[in-house]
Parts: structure tokens; sequence; C-alpha cells
């Protein structure tokens, strides 16, 4: 090779180097999540909204809802996905074992967006 050849391979190279760090060392914008839980004993469901600064943070989202009954083990009782204004709704039922209930929206992740996994204060039935 010509050393004017390696020369301009070297600068490539270079700038390789120096350009492609950033664009992978780019980091995500974080955005809070907040989520509410209510039980309608008439509907047989838990409803509620994944609220954020951020519409997508809202639409689309895995809410989970789990029970710890009295005396025994955590168990998931249902899930849904959000709708287009973060809404949720979870058949359950009309009767509910009593423990404690409560709802978790899972973390979601895009090319430069991370919307942060949040949890709802438990709710007594």
């Amino acid at each position: 090779m010509t050393k004017r050849l390696l020369a301009s391979l070297a600068v490539v190279a270079i700038a390789a180097i120096l350009l492609v760090p950033s664009a992978i060392g780019a980091t995500k914008k974080k955005f809070g999540t907040s989520i509410d839980i209510s039980y309608s004993s008439e509907a047989g469901a838990f409803t509620g909204k994944v609220g954020s600064k951020v519409l997508r943070c809202e639409r689309g989202r895995k809410v989970t809802v789990y029970v710890k009954p009295e005396g025994g083990e955590r168990f998931e009782l249902g899930s849904d996905q959000t709708d287009s204004k973060g809404r949720y709704e979870i058949m359950a039922g009309p009767v509910l074992p009593v423990g404690k209930y409560y709802a978790v929206v899972d973390r979601k992740a895009t090319a430069t967006t991370v919307c942060l996994r949040a949890q709802t204060g438990a709710i007594a039935r």
C-alpha cells in the first residue's frame, strides 16, 4: 500500500473511533411513571390508570395485579395492556380472597426513552 492510502485509512479509522462512542453512549431519557388502582365489586374488576409526562409511557404498558392473601404467598391475579389513554382493566370476579392487592406497571424501554416501573400502594379486600 502506498503511504497516501495508509494515511487516508488511518484518518478514517480515527474518525470512526471518535464518532462511534458518542452514538453508542447516547443516554436514553428516563421518565417517571405513576399508577393507581381501584376495585369495583359490581364489575368484578380492578381498574386504574398509568400516568407520565410522556404519552408513550402511558400507552401499551403491561400492568399486573398481584394479591398477597392473609397467611399466604403472593400470586398474580391477572394482567392487561394499557389503552391509548393509559387505562387498564383486569377482571377478577365478585368474590376475592381476603388479602392485599396492588398493581405494578413494568419498565418499558425504546431506542430513546426509558419509562420507569411503578407500583401502587396495597388495597385491602
